[in-house]
């Protein structure tokens, strides 16, 4: 399990976020996390954030990275990049959480690492962390400020456009504020919307199967952005659970109890046919040109 309860003496009445910098090394950033995150606990009361520890046993849930294999897929002194498969968690998203890629990222680089950009669970692909706090900081702001080319790869069905011209939606999208997890909407900047740009390009049509490979291009970084861009013309992903479906479809989605059947027939694929290919950056006066090296395209709808 990546968080595990350990116990730890305190000697002597002493504030917990103190304790947690001084004794067990964690920066303050981390300790303000873990204290806020409810994961401090001594003779069986929840010490918050501001609170000071009596002396005796305390209780910390501190995440325990495991692995399962998965191996960076470039590394280098700063950085490494991870080759994601569909259907990991990118973060945790509570105590429990069984396994994630910050497991891999902490397991095999320490503490300091960290992930960098995030993909959607059911989203394949190429995801960068840093291996210190210095880097952490740089990368950041280089997807911030848009220093960091992405690609993508995604199958629709039908035929999308013509083959080979690229096609520009510059949409806004704003948070639906749904009952149900987080959805974004198609809007206008009047109504709230934040600017995104995405390139569509087609590049390859099975007309046996009527799917069409789209290559996409990211220029900004709007969550769910292609997701809720392809979905606006009419041609959601393959496997899209929530973008096109219903409430009590998303609902069953969302807490795990969709039935693949109902929702191979429906969405035509059991998970989101969406994958991050290409990742282009200068860094430190080095060009990196990344490229995923999972098999992604007709073959495996």
């Amino acid at each position: 399990m990546p968080f595990k309860k350990v116990k730890y003496q305190v000697k002597e009445p002493i504030k917990a976020i103190s304790f947690l910098q001084n004794k067990l090394g964690y920066t303050n950033k981390q300790a303000q996390k873990i204290l806020s995150r409810l994961r401090v606990v001594q003779n069986n009361k929840i010490i918050k954030p501001g609170k000071n520890l009596d002396s005796g046993e305390v209780e910390i849930y501190e995440f325990v990275p495991i692995t399962r294999g998965l191996k960076p897929l470039f590394i280098s002194q700063e950085f490494a990049i991870f080759d994601k498969p569909s259907q990991v968690l990118v973060h945790p998203n509570g105590r429990h959480s069984p396994y994630t890629l910050l497991d891999e990222v902490k397991y095999h680089f320490g503490n300091n690492a960290n992930i960098v950009n995030r993909i959607d669970y059911e989203t394949s692909g190429l995801v960068i962390c840093s291996t210190n706090k210095w880097s952490e900081q740089e990368l950041k702001f280089m997807f911030q400020s848009r220093d960091i080319k992405k690609k993508y790869l995604a199958i629709v069905k039908g035929k999308f456009g013509v083959l080979g011209k690229e096609i520009v939606i510059d949409t806004p999208i704003k948070n639906a504020k749904a009952q149900i997890g987080v959805l974004m909407t198609p809007s206008t900047i009047e109504e709230g919307g934040k600017q995104c740009m995405t390139k569509v390009t087609p590049i390859s049509y099975d007309k046996h199967k009527d799917l069409t490979l789209l290559d996409i291009k990211l220029l900004t970084g709007r969550q769910h952005q292609i997701r809720v861009h392809l979905y606006s013309l009419g041609y959601p992903i393959l496997g899209e659970p929530l973008y096109g479906q219903d409430y009590d479809f998303c609902e069953s989605y969302l807490t795990k109890t969709l039935d693949k059947q109902l929702r191979l027939k429906q969405t035509l694929a059991n998970r989101l046919m969406l994958h991050s290919y290409y990742l282009e950056f200068r860094y430190k006066n080095y060009i990196y040109k990344i490229k995923s090296k999972q098999n992604f395209n007709f073959d495996i709808v």
